[in-house]
């Protein structure tokens, strides 16, 4: 939206607009293309801007004169959404609020939904990695029970003959 658009929208001047944007409490909360920083010589309001700059109007309106009280206002994230009853909106190409919010909060989900896709294919492949261990550690297993059964079997056979070789020495 440009500046004599918003002025029309918001029912105040060309003028106004400029010196509310040259206040330093209310520049933070605007871009970089509706103060004049993007190096274009047209502002181009978005969303965000035109809501803040309502905010002041609508504040202003109600008597809070006091920049510090409208920037602390708008810190505590207060944007104004309800505009002049004579207001007009033909500009199609900002994005109505309410769609505006459900594309931002779709896109919150779609990074959460990657995020949690990431993280089960990192679980998928720690517990393949952890069965794969756990097998190799079960035929270790099994080879050391082979292993003491034979030893087992090996003393058993060594008592046995130290016992026979006695039973033959005594007699």
């Amino acid at each position: 939206m440009r500046s004599g658009e918003l002025a029309k929208l918001l029912n105040v001047s060309d003028q106004t607009l400029i010196n509310w944007m040259s206040r330093p409490e209310i520049r933070p909360f605007l871009s970089d293309t509706a103060v004049g920083e993007s190096g274009n010589t047209q502002r181009i309001y978005t969303e965000s801007d035109v809501l803040v700059l309502n905010t002041v109007r609508t504040l202003r309106a109600k008597g809070i004169q006091n920049w510090d009280e409208i920037q602390k206002k708008l810190e505590e994230g207060e944007r104004e959404q309800e505009f002049p009853q004579n207001a007009i909106v033909t500009d199609n190409r900002t994005i109505p609020l309410p769609q505006a919010k459900q594309a931002a909060e779709y896109a919150i989900v779609l990074e959460q939904l990657k995020s949690s896709q990431k993280r089960a294919n990192d679980l998928e492949l720690l517990l393949a990695e952890t069965k794969r261990e756990h097998a190799e550690l079960r035929a270790e297993y099994n080879t050391l029970l082979r292993l003491v059964g034979k030893l087992e079997g090996t003393i058993e056979n060594i008592e046995k003959n130290e016992r026979e070789r006695r039973e033959r020495g005594n007699d």
